[in-house]
Order: structure tokens, then sequence, then C-alpha cells
């Protein structure tokens, strides 16, 4: 189970999109990670290439924001509130929910619920 403060320290690296340093160091090496009902990343390294992929997909850094979070002994629910540009130079809106299982001090399961026309 995390402490709320693994927790919080998590939230502040993603909030200023630093993404790529934060699954280094809150995702288990055997962490995997699910949009919505799409296949299963598995393996630390796959969720980093996803993350590289997304980066470069996007012209600049989305604004990132926590706008709630539930802590339940190893169960941790946030709901990201995300702004962005998209391909076309279109900013989008996205409101999703991360559902994450922690192994101590990492995530080791992580799932997003979102509308999939925003990705």
């Amino acid at each position: 189970m995390p402490a709320r403060e693994v927790v919080a320290r998590f939230v502040q690296m993603v909030e200023p999109c630093e993404f790529l340093a934060a699954y280094e160091e809150f995702y288990a090496d055997d962490a995997t990670a699910q949009e919505n009902t799409q296949p299963l990343r598995q393996g630390k390294p796959a969720l980093l290439e996803h993350e590289r992929k997304m980066l470069a997909s996007s012209p600049e850094l989305p604004e990132v924001r926590a706008q709630s979070l539930v802590l339940a002994g190893d169960q941790v629910a946030i709901n990201w509130v995300v702004e962005f540009t998209d391909r076309q130079g279109r900013k989008r809106h996205l409101d999703e929910v991360a559902l994450q299982v922690w192994r101590g001090d990492q995530i080791i399961r992580e799932r997003f619920f979102y509308d999939q026309s925003l990705r």
C-alpha cells in the first residue's frame, strides 16, 4: 500500500509533464497499463515506449492536473484533466480516470478510462 505522500509525489511529477521520470520512479518493472479496452501493455519498457510515442505525437506538452484522487489500500483512482494540441493543431480536452493498483510504492497495474474519440 502506498503512503499518501508517495502518491502525492507521483502526481507532482505528472502535472508538470515529467512523465518518463514518473514511469522510471513509480512503475514496477512488471507493470501493466491499458487504455479503455485496448490491448494490455506489459513491462516498464513497453510503458515507456508508449509514452515516448505519445509525447512525440503532439507539437507541445499537454497541461495536466489531477482533479481528484482517491486512495484505498493498494488501489488509487485519479481523475486527470488534460488539455493538449492534436496533430491537426486543434486544442483538445481529455477528462480521464486512471485506476491503479500499487505494490508498496510502485504501480503494478493501471487502466485509463476516457472518451476514445478524443485520442
